[in-house]
């Protein structure tokens, strides 16, 4: 179910929180985990859940990935000074687990992303 003028009415007020969560850049936190943030956000890990489901069509684990990655490859374009290793640690990653996250949702390296849009 889209989050809208026909959506849970319920989730407007989840949605301005996460909305300004992610401006905020709160998915960065390593070792995220939906109860933290569903406690952040003042509500509950299923409700969390089930509006991270219907609005992204993600579960929660993907959603904080797809959010990491997009912010790693706007740092790669943005800022060739910064190592991989040190946007790993400013999107929220270890350096191994950058690496494999970034290669599995984009079948290319950061190195060999950054090359080609850069």
């Amino acid at each position: 179910m889209p989050v809208g003028e026909d959506a849970n009415p319920a989730f407007a007020a989840l949605e301005q929180k996460v909305d300004e969560w992610i401006e905020n850049r709160g998915y960065t936190v390593p070792v995220l985990t939906i109860q933290q943030l569903a406690a952040e956000l003042g509500t509950n890990r299923t409700y969390l859940s089930d509006y991270v489901n219907s609005k992204y069509s993600l579960t929660f684990r993907n959603w904080i990935a797809q959010l990491r990655i997009d912010y790693s490859k706007r740092l790669l374009i943005g800022n060739s000074a910064l190592s991989i290793n040190t946007i790993a640690e400013m999107t929220g990653y270890s350096y191994n687990n950058f690496i494999t996250v970034f290669t599995k949702m984009n079948r290319i390296s950061p190195s060999q992303w950054r090359k080609e849009h850069s």
